[in-house]
């Protein structure tokens, strides 16, 4: 009798349960609202690493970046010839441009690249792909990238949104224009552009035919709203589903509201950059030492970034970078960041000139406590604060109208190279004026320039992290590139219809939009 009353109340639970689960079946829904910050210029791949947010969903590589591994994208497989000079990519079949219709060749993937090869219209970012001498179509289906010499950096740079694969008759057309408006925009992802209100959102809808396999959501709709606390109240009063670029001190509101919160493993870090030109003082490594034993980092993420979960650097770039070593926190050491003040030949002090702006979360804020710390070993920090377009005029100067028209000696910056590899820093901190695309602190070290070009054509792994090791060494130990605060670590909130969620690890906390869903 036991045996039978056992039998019949478990029956009893399970039917209880499968008309739980019934009753509970989830109904989804087929749009996602998303807000975001800032409304990009193009969407012309290679221009800004901002803009692959977007750039993302409506074009594809020949690889791509996933987690900290290259995977196939527009490529089905490819191989190189033994001496490195030649990589052979054969393409998917079948894979057509959104809007035309047309199929994706070879000849695509020529256009694309060529681009970059063109000395009269070089791209903000051409550096990365300047190791390609030519491309040639074998056929349809199969393309040749021919190198000026081996480059171990090939697929990394091939990832990055430089990368993507655009409709070479699109090029011909609109040519600098590209990307500017809808029309001009004809890629092969899972997403097509169809509606774009400057300043305002951006509304795409899910690719069918996407090679891939079709999104869940249908409706991918961004609507700009540059304020972050704008942005907070738009989740908290239902007008958007997922908010990017989150209001660190809005975090724990927001959680303790109800909202999920994740935290993607990005790998950007914020620092002060450091002006290293001849007209300033931090020219001078012992002085920029000197800065950095003077701060004590850990104390700072600990009291403004804890709650955005801000990691405490432990080199020059975050451990999801290839090729980083851990050389722990930067010493707060007093009493030698004034030894070497004098060293320097500033017993008696120094004053530095900072900008500071709230283009970085907090970054004001941190200024100030830096401005303290530095303050206890005779460092005067002069600070000036400037909003986005302040921070902007900062780049494109010459040594000598950075310091003499601008006068900063350090300045806020975030860093992180978007295919998560230390040898994607060389337009950040060489001084060979063919590659410095990107230096903005005047940065010159010539054993760090020569360690690049030797990283960027060493095939063998093992000796290149070496080489990348050692970078690490000189960069955050040695003669430092700036005074690094703290290392991101994404926060995305987003209210319970999103499903799903998964981050990417790179600079700008990609989202796979391709297989998130939602409830109805």
């Amino acid at each position: 009798m036991k045996r039978v009353l056992s039998l019949i109340l478990a029956l009893a639970l399970v039917c209880g349960l499968s008309s739980f689960a019934l009753a509970e079946e989830v109904e989804y829904g087929d749009t996602l609202t998303v807000a975001v910050g800032q409304d990009p210029e193009t969407l012309n791949p290679g221009i800004a690493a901002q803009n692959a947010r977007y750039e993302r969903l409506v074009y594809s590589g020949l690889v791509c970046l996933e987690g900290d591994q290259i995977v196939p994208d527009l490529a089905e497989s490819w191989e190189v010839s033994d001496d490195g000079l030649v990589w052979t990519f054969h393409l998917r079949d079948n894979v057509y441009f959104t809007s035309s219709g047309k199929q994706l060749t070879a000849e695509d993937v020529k256009a694309t690249y060529e681009r970059f090869l063109d000395p009269d219209h070089p791209l903000v970012h051409s550096a990365k792909m300047d190791w390609i001498k030519e491309v040639r179509v074998v056929d349809d289906l199969t393309c040749e990238i021919v190198c000026h010499g081996p480059y171990a950096l090939a697929l990394s740079a091939l990832s990055g949104h430089w990368g993507l694969i655009l409709n070479a008759d699109d090029i011909a057309e609109y040519g600098d224009d590209l990307g500017k408006s809808i029309e001009s925009i004809d890629g092969t992802g899972p997403y097509i552009l169809k509606e774009h209100i400057w300043n305002e959102s951006y509304h795409f809808e899910a690719n069918p035919d996407y090679f891939g396999g079709a999104p869940y959501i249908q409706n991918l709709d961004f609507v700009i709203i540059p304020d972050a606390s704008s942005r907070t109240i738009a989740l908290e009063t239902g007008a958007v589903d997922l908010v990017c670029n989150v209001n660190p001190s809005d975090v724990s509101l927001l959680e303790g509201e109800g909202f999920p919160v994740v935290f993607t493993e990005a790998n950007g870090q914020y620092l002060f950059l450091y002006n290293c030109s001849e007209q300033s003082v931090c020219h001078d490594p012992r002085v920029r030492l000197a800065i950095n034993h003077a701060v004590d980092t850990e104390a700072i993420v600990n009291a403004l970034y804890a709650d955005v979960q801000g990691e405490v650097p432990n080199c020059f770039a975050t451990m999801r970078d290839h090729g980083t070593l851990d050389l722990g926190v930067f010493p707060y050491d007093p009493e030698l960041s004034k030894q070497l003040l004098a060293e320097a030949g500033y017993p008696d002090g120094v004053t530095i000139k900072l900008f500071a702006s709230p283009t970085y979360s907090k970054n004001p804020e941190t200024a100030e406590i830096v401005k303290q710390m530095c303050a206890e070993v005779g460092i005067n920090i002069e600070i000036t604060v400037g909003d986005n377009a302040a921070f902007m005029e900062l780049f494109g100067h010459t040594p000598e109208s950075f310091a003499e028209e601008l006068g900063y000696d350090m300045f806020c910056m975030g860093q992180g190279p978007s295919d998560c590899d230390i040898g994607g820093y060389q337009g950040l901190y060489t001084s060979d004026p063919e590659r410095n695309d990107s230096n903005y602190g005047f940065y010159s070290n010539a054993e760090v320039d020569e360690l690049f070009e030797q990283q960027a054509v060493e095939t063998n792994d093992e000796e290149r992290v070496k080489l990348l090791n050692r970078l690490c060494e000189i960069m955050y130990l040695e003669d430092p590139v700036g005074l690094l605060i703290w290392n991101d670590k994404t926060p995305f909130v987003m209210n319970d219809r999103v499903l799903n969620f998964e981050g990417n690890v790179n600079i700008m906390g990609e989202i796979n939009y391709r297989l998130l869903q939602v409830t109805a």
